[in-house]
């Protein structure tokens, strides 16, 4: 019964009649339905840049019938509308716009969203998720468990009757409405969704998504990450609880189906198989927690706590030698203790590859960091933390990358071969010796993260 419930194969050929019409966005209103933990923050802030700042609209975040409506001569044209949907948006668009999404894998997407509601007091369902284990706070609100198909289901339904058919008995007619979609992503291909994106929106560019796990940043362990995909894929074995579980698995299912046709497509010669580049990287690709965007750059408030200022582009790059060359300067600052810059390197959100601190005496510098990527699978991420600063403003220009030679890389490894050491010996611990109550503890204690210029997190 399992395996029927949960296929592990995609049929990638079959494309519906939807699928086989031209492909091009931009021409009409643009919306992005955000589905909350799936990225979307990431999808948002790209396509945002696409538009001038006058023809992008969203409702804090929602996009709502009633607001829509409001719109009146402005809903026409070249615009971008994105946020989360609330009931009837996407009936409401049709022949309107242009609707596109993007989901997450499952389990991936329910571990987020549940730390998301630990680390928000305000939350409506907070107090649910921190009186027990994750397990517990799925068994008691299984609409978390096929949240994105919820999200459609809502979008797709002017009432909350018609929304729970769609979810429940009518579930053919979101299948359908994910295949009739001109775009449809899955964030664990954020590259794929990227390049798609870059040749369907006219204009567009090289369009780039952050490969970026917002937990990591809000301080959760990855063994903590780890036991609660396992506490989800051992909640699959519950007879209630499954056919929710296949549900979300079909949704996700058909929405990596329709990327991989939308990629076969759209494929030219010469396409690349691994998706970095080497270059300069302007500082709109990177995040910020406390600073904001100013121009071209990124400018922080010193003094900053011990957290990054800086960090991204989460992109992938082929195997190799690289050096990367950080742009920055430091202004206002007073006279006092020798302030110091960290910059580093890093893969996956957790293997440190090359780290180095570097004075901040001078008012503007240039800085750079060798490191060896030793798998083009590594999502790269540069990073930048201050110490020392007492006030001022550290402003952040970009990075460039390019490529090294072993020589001056080779410190690297042994930078790399710690960090996994140090990261190996925190998982040496077995999931069984873990108290269940040390998942929701952690979590609990981490206080409401937002990246800038974006409004909530991944």
């Amino acid at each position: 019964m399992t395996a029927k419930l949960f296929p592990e194969t995609i049929d990638v050929e079959a494309a519906p009649a939807a699928l086989r019409k031209p492909v091009t966005l931009g021409d009409r209103p643009l919306c992005f339905l955000h589905i909350a933990k799936t990225g979307g923050t990431s999808v948002t802030d790209a396509l945002a840049r696409l538009f001038p700042p006058d023809r992008v609209f969203t409702d804090n975040g929602n996009l709502s019938v009633e607001y829509l409506e409001k719109l009146g001569e402005r809903f026409a044209g070249r615009i971008f509308l994105a946020g989360h949907a609330t009931a009837g948006v996407a009936e409401f668009l049709q022949d309107r716009a242009d609707l596109i999404t993007v989901l997450r894998r499952p389990a991936d997407q329910a571990v987020s969203n549940y730390l998301h509601v630990l680390s928000d007091p305000e939350n409506g369902l907070h107090a649910e998720a921190a009186r027990g284990s994750f397990s517990d706070f799925l068994r008691r609100n299984d609409h978390q468990i096929d949240y994105q198909l919820g999200a459609l289901c809502s979008a797709l339904a002017r009432d909350s009757a018609r929304g729970h058919e769609l979810r429940t008995r009518d579930l053919d007619i979101v299948l359908r409405f994910v295949d009739d979609l001109p775009f449809v992503g899955v964030m664990e291909r954020a590259e794929a969704c990227g390049e798609v994106l870059s040749r369907v929106i006219p204009d567009a560019g090289d369009l780039r998504l952050a490969c970026l796990n917002s937990a990591v940043y809000r301080g959760i362990s990855v063994r903590t990450l780890d036991l609660l995909r396992s506490e989800y894929e051992t909640l699959k074995g519950d007879p209630r609880l499954a056919p929710i579980f296949a549900r979300e698995a079909r949704v996700h299912a058909r929405a990596e189906a329709a990327l991989a046709r939308l990629e076969l497509r759209l494929a030219q010669p010469g396409d690349r198989s691994v998706h970095g580049w080497t270059g300069a990287i302007g500082a709109s690709r990177f995040s910020t927690r406390n600073g904001e965007i100013l121009g071209s750059a990124i400018v922080c408030r010193l003094p900053e706590g011990a957290e990054h200022v800086v960090h991204g582009p989460y992109d992938r790059f082929p195997v190799g030698c690289y050096s990367v060359e950080f742009r920055f300067s430091v202004r206002g600052v007073a006279p006092g203790p020798s302030p110091r810059v960290q910059i580093e390197a890093v893969s996956n959100g957790v293997v440190s590859l090359r780290r180095r601190w570097v004075g901040a005496e001078k008012q503007s510098a240039t800085r750079t960091l060798h490191f060896i990527n030793d798998a083009a699978s590594n999502v790269l991420e540069f990073r930048i933390r201050t110490r020392g600063f007492t006030n001022g403003r550290f402003v952040f220009e970009g990075a460039t990358v390019r490529p090294s030679t072993l020589w001056r890389a080779w410190p690297s490894v042994l930078t790399r071969l710690l960090s996994r050491a140090r990261w190996w010996r925190g998982r040496r611990i077995a999931p069984a010796q873990e108290p269940q109550a040390a998942i929701p503890i952690e979590a609990r204690a981490r206080t409401r993260w937002s990246m800038s210029p974006a409004n909530d997190p991944q």
